[in-house]
């Protein structure tokens, strides 16, 4: 449906705000709510973005690092402004809750297992809620399917090759010579692209321009060359 994702967001947004009430039972829901926005820009499973430490942030050279990943590789992606700003915006959460954590999005209990607090495990009902009040069937697997799919939808036009890189699936023969900058360089005006389009669709007003560097524009077409050279040469 043309309006699913808008209808998403703003029930998303909703289950944000009910963390603002004072009420610390709804403290978890605040940060499901901005898990799942982070799920959309990233494009990550659910526990490799459950786990996602502030170490895993490297804010000077705006790259982020999944640690957990499915294949067992570090997944290194760009930070661009859109996911800078929810994650400033849990900062600003964890702080006004006076609760410090190795996590981004920490758990308020204690496990029972590890006697520790680490991250949250199981979003699946605050997704569900979302999903119903939105009249959306959005489960962690279908927030990186939309990740995907407006990837290659024509406001950002990545090849598919380019989008197995987003997804951190098992590289194919023409990506594998890309070391890790050249990946995050590669992907770093598609997830810009990817930002602008989800606020587009999800009618929200975009603040200020993001401007691609022209050099690593220039790169990435390089890139892209390079890739189809090889992808011929097999």
């Amino acid at each position: 449906e043309p309006d699913s994702l808008k209808r998403w967001w703003n029930s998303v947004k909703a289950l944000r705000a009910k963390g603002n009430t004072g009420d610390k039972r709804m403290r978890t829901s605040a940060l499901l709510a901005d898990f799942q926005i982070l799920v959309l820009l990233w494009g990550g499973r659910k526990t490799e973005t459950l786990a996602v430490k502030w170490a895993d942030i490297d804010y000077d050279k705006k790259i982020v690092a999944f640690t957990e990943t499915k294949n067992g590789e570090i997944h290194l992606f760009p930070l661009t402004p859109l996911a800078e700003s929810v994650l400033a915006d849990i900062r600003g959460l964890l702080n006004e809750w006076s609760i410090q954590s190795d996590y981004v999005l920490p758990s308020m209990r204690t496990g029972h297992k590890s006697q520790e607090k680490t991250h949250i495990k199981e979003p699946r009902k605050a997704m569900e809620a979302v999903a119903a009040e939105a009249d959306v069937p959005f489960a962690t697997h279908d927030i990186r399917r939309t990740f995907s799919n407006l990837l290659v939808s024509a406001e950002v036009g990545a090849e598919v090759k380019f989008v197995k890189l987003a997804l951190n699936h098992s590289q194919a023969s023409d990506v594998t010579s890309f070391n890790y900058l050249d990946k995050v360089r590669t992907l770093r005006p598609l997830y810009e692209k990817l930002e602008r389009a989800i606020l587009i669709k999800v009618g929200e007003q975009v603040a200020t321009k993001v401007e691609i560097d022209a050099d690593e524009y220039r790169k990435f077409q390089e890139y892209k060359e390079m890739a189809k050279q090889q992808a011929a040469a097999h």
